[in-house]
């Protein structure tokens, strides 16, 4: 399994307003099949994440799964690799001034088709945004 930064996405306040420019980073971290544990690689891309996430106002931490299995353990699931993740960042960074929020949704939201094993892979992930100078909205 591997994780995978993806570019930063910068957004600009409409013109006129006095909100900050704001930014958004965002990464992706597989998972192997039914398992909710770390690999060393997604420990990697998160720990280079860090300065990101030091800076964010709000970090949002999405679990997902693929299509194979019980609904009820997919949901499980999902969560448990968004706190894994969760928990990784607030160790690795206990002072953190970002609020931390998990949506996790099993058997939904597909990066990819189910129809294959690397596919499947795909969808077995947890996807985090860090939002840095968004001014700490909800």
């Amino acid at each position: 399994m591997s994780a995978v930064a993806l570019p930063a996405v910068s957004e600009t306040a409409p013109a006129g307003s006095e909100e900050k420019r704001s930014q958004r980073e965002q990464l992706v971290v597989l998972f192997a099949f039914g398992k909710s544990e770390l690999t060393q690689e997604g420990r990697s891309v998160l720990y280079r994440a860090m300065p990101a996430a030091r800076v964010s106002d709000r970090i949002v931490i999405s679990g997902r799964t693929d299509d194979v299995g019980d609904a009820t353990v997919n949901q499980s699931l999902a969560l448990t690799r968004a706190i894994a993740v969760r928990n990784y960042l607030r160790e690795a960074a206990p002072d953190m001034p970002g609020v931390i929020s998990i949506d996790a949704r099993g058997k939904c939201c597909f990066v990819a088709s189910n129809d294959t094993a690397q596919g499947r892979g795909r969808n077995r992930r947890v996807e985090v945004t860090f939002n840095i100078g968004s001014g700490g909205g909800t």
